[in-house]
């Protein structure tokens, strides 16, 4: 009780330190501790899920099943992101979120019973953490929306972001140092536990919530799809979504592995992540000191798309860990520029969706689904390719094409809902003439 007490006192003082540092005060309390427990997962889940791959490279010397550990994981993510969907009027996201963070802590757990005999568990340990990733994001989704509004929206995504890379230039460089530090796998169980251990603290976090609610209405993605409304807007979010997902499957552990490979160094592997972490940084705080509007956050898109490609194609003549490290650097600035204006577009159509219902969940549901459907190709192409770096490198430049597609349908969509985001950029010009 009493540790519980000075632990609860500790995150008030946090929190009000945070609050004060970063200019918290546009939201609410609810949006504070939610965005508090996503930060003890993401430092949980940050400092060790760039290791799996490498811990299971280490044990097999082989990248596919670093492949099919995530061609499982991603399958996985997706089917229960909609089983939880389909099921959000009966259980609140609250819930999916603590479900979906003991998932994970009871993934890390079998990482430390099995130790070097995961290789042969691997499947099971990716269907564990997978169906916590796939629960806990859904619901997060939903609670983002909850906890904000269309005024203070682009704010809120650009502090998540801005927090994400805070613990992504601290954590992996931790982890990396642990590692090297300790002979053989003992320094990987180290990490795990400390995962764990975080993601305890998640769970005691997010149980303060005082605004716990759940879907009034049942997912219904077939009538969602059928309405007149949104369906024009939502094929290109599905397209568009698809093409994002094609780069991100195969990107999230082939440049660790191979940058692993090069050097046989997980610190530097985390020195890497925390360069990456410094540049999002810089881009976070740049674009959330911008009120972008609807025209400027699609050309942000298009210029990210381009820069990654470029970034891409000049490893065709320059190829050592220190170019890999480089280019994973500014590509991450590269993919922000991406990302982040898709997240806000995607808020919006969300709104703009729910005409005749809330249809929110059915867009959340869409999207997901489709991000990792792009995953699930993307990794299998992968298994079709030679796996000499050169090759690799042409089928990044060929996926990074796909990011300029998904751009020009979210184009698409946005030009398809125009009235209705006018309305949000008259919004931010009035709010920008008020700050002048």
């Amino acid at each position: 009780m009493i540790i519980g007490g000075v632990f609860m006192r500790v995150l008030r003082r946090i929190s009000r330190m945070l609050s004060d540092l970063f200019g918290l005060n546009l939201f609410s309390d609810d949006f504070l501790v939610f965005t508090g427990s996503y930060a003890f997962f993401l430092i949980g889940n940050t400092f060790s899920s760039i290791f799996i791959s490498t811990f299971l490279f280490q044990i097999t010397k082989d990248i596919n099943t670093i492949a099919v550990f995530y061609l499982i994981f991603f399958i996985c993510e997706m089917v229960t992101a909609y089983i939880a969907l389909r099921f959000s009027h009966r259980i609140s996201s609250v819930m999916y979120i603590v479900i979906g963070l003991l998932l994970h802590a009871f993934g890390y757990t079998l990482l430390l019973l099995f130790r070097d005999k995961t290789v042969y568990y691997y499947p099971l340990i990716a269907l564990v953490i997978s169906a916590g990733g796939g629960l806990y994001y859904s619901a997060h989704i939903n609670s983002f929306q909850l906890y904000t509004i269309s005024s203070n929206r682009q704010a809120a995504i650009a502090t998540h972001g801005f927090f994400v890379n805070i613990i992504a230039l601290t954590v992996p460089m931790v982890s990396g140092l642990i590692i090297i530090k300790t002979p053989g796998i003992a320094g990987y169980m180290l990490i795990f536990g400390i995962s764990l251990a975080f993601f305890v603290f998640a769970i005691i976090n997010i149980l303060r919530l005082k605004n716990i609610k759940k879907s009034k209405l049942r997912l219904r993605i077939i009538p969602f799809l059928r309405e007149s409304a949104p369906l024009k807007v939502v094929k290109y979010i599905i397209a568009g979504q698809l093409f994002i997902g094609l780069r991100q499957g195969i990107n999230s552990f082939y440049f660790n592995i191979l940058i692993f490979a090069m050097t046989s160094n997980e610190f530097t592997l985390g020195l890497k992540n925390m360069l990456a972490g410094a540049a999002s940084i810089v881009a976070y705080f740049t674009i959330r000191k911008l009120r972008l509007s609807r025209r400027n956050r699609l050309i942000m898109m298009f210029s990210g798309a381009l820069i990654s490609i470029f970034l891409t194609s000049s490893l065709l003549v320059w190829t050592t860990a220190v170019a890999v490290i480089i280019f994973c650097v500014f590509d991450a600035v590269a993919l922000i520029m991406l990302s982040l204006p898709s997240d806000h577009i995607n808020y919006d159509i969300a709104v703009y969706c729910s005409v005749n219902r809330d249809t929110r969940e059915e867009h959340t549901a869409v999207r997901l689904m489709s991000v990792e459907m792009g995953r699930v190709v993307g990794v299998l192409f992968s298994f079709l390719i030679p796996k000499d770096t050169h090759s690799i490198i042409i089928f990044f430049i060929v996926l990074g094409t796909m990011n300029l597609v998904a751009s020009y349908l979210y184009k698409k969509a946005s030009d398809a809902c125009e009235g209705y985001l006018k309305l949000q950029d008259d919004e931010i010009s009035e709010a920008n003439n008020h700050v002048g």
